[in-house]
């Protein structure tokens, strides 16, 4: 996958993640973080399961091809 398809990958998930919590489904939310050995990713999401998904795809977006990212912590 390339550079830009990549940017505008992460920039439609920053869309609908707005969209989600401007239709009002989060009352509370969950902040993760994510890693890999070049780039560090976090994410606030209305639920674990959507912050720890959003968190390493923002992390693998930006992480060169053959290296991992995994969760580092979540706090809700």
């Amino acid at each position: 996958m390339n550079e830009t398809a990549k940017k505008m990958l992460v920039s439609a998930l920053v869309v609908a993640a707005f969209a989600n919590g401007a239709i009002g489904i989060a009352a509370a939310a969950t902040t993760c973080w994510a890693s890999s050995p070049t780039w560090n990713g976090y994410w606030i999401g209305p639920t674990r399961y959507v912050a720890r998904t959003m968190a390493i795809r923002q992390c693998q977006a930006n992480t060169p091809y053959g290296m991992y990212c995994h969760i580092e912590n979540c706090d809700d």
